[in-house]
């Protein structure tokens, strides 16, 4: 909010960002969430063609015009929610720096956050606030072992789970990367480019259906 903002003091939030540091208190800001609310009124967010992977009566909730909260919004409110964003992923870099834990979370389900997606999303836009490649991808993958007290999670080694994604591309490179993806190994299971894509093929029958209210 703007009184949030207008009453910021760097000295109280470094106070407050070694509590969190100290108390070991873990941080999941849902980028993906506060960027598409904030970019509604624009037709590459709306019209986003991973639309075609969710449900008709999904689809419709998230149209800007059927939710009775956005409505009456207009342009200039849309221009104050980006500037927010813009203010929240700075303080988010100010943690990270500070040594606050990060987890990655989308919170899908929220309009225009698409499940699987969104995940890939969110660690761009980790990045996009000045985290490293490598710290945004420990966010999903090193430090949701830590956050559940488990060494076998989220690291590549003799005895952690074998659950992976393979790349076609360094995500270190580019975040944007991790997309790329070349093959999955689930629970020892190998599924292919080929098996990605009947999946996502698979998901496309159901989108087109007719909506019913069970797809909310």
């Amino acid at each position: 909010t703007d009184d949030s903002v207008a009453s910021y003091e760097e000295s109280k939030a470094a106070a407050l960002f070694e509590v969190l540091r100290k108390n070991v208190t873990w941080q999941v800001p849902t980028l993906t969430v506060l960027k598409s609310m904030a970019n509604l009124d624009d037709p590459a967010v709306t019209q986003d063609a991973r639309l075609k992977y969710m449900p008709p009566g999904m689809a419709q909730m998230w149209d800007p015009k059927n939710d009775f909260r956005l409505k009456g919004r207009k342009p200039e409110d849309y221009t104050h929610e980006r500037a927010l964003v813009k203010r929240q992923m700075e303080l988010v870099l100010a943690m990270h720096r500070a040594g606050v834990p990060f987890l990655a979370g989308t919170d899908t389900i929220n309009p225009y956050c698409f499940p699987g997606f969104s995940l890939h999303d969110e660690l761009a836009l980790f990045v996009e606030a000045g985290l490293s490649p490598s710290d945004a991808l420990q966010t999903a993958t090193r430090n949701a072992g830590r956050y559940l007290n488990r060494s076998d999670i989220g690291t590549v080694q003799v005895g952690s789970v074998s659950d992976l994604v393979l790349l076609d591309a360094d995500p270190l490179a580019d975040i944007r990367n991790t997309k790329r993806i070349h093959a999955v190994i689930r629970n020892g299971q190998l599924f292919t480019r080929a098996d990605l894509d009947a999946m996502l093929a698979a998901a496309e029958a159901p989108a087109a259906a007719p909506a019913s209210i069970d797809d909310i």
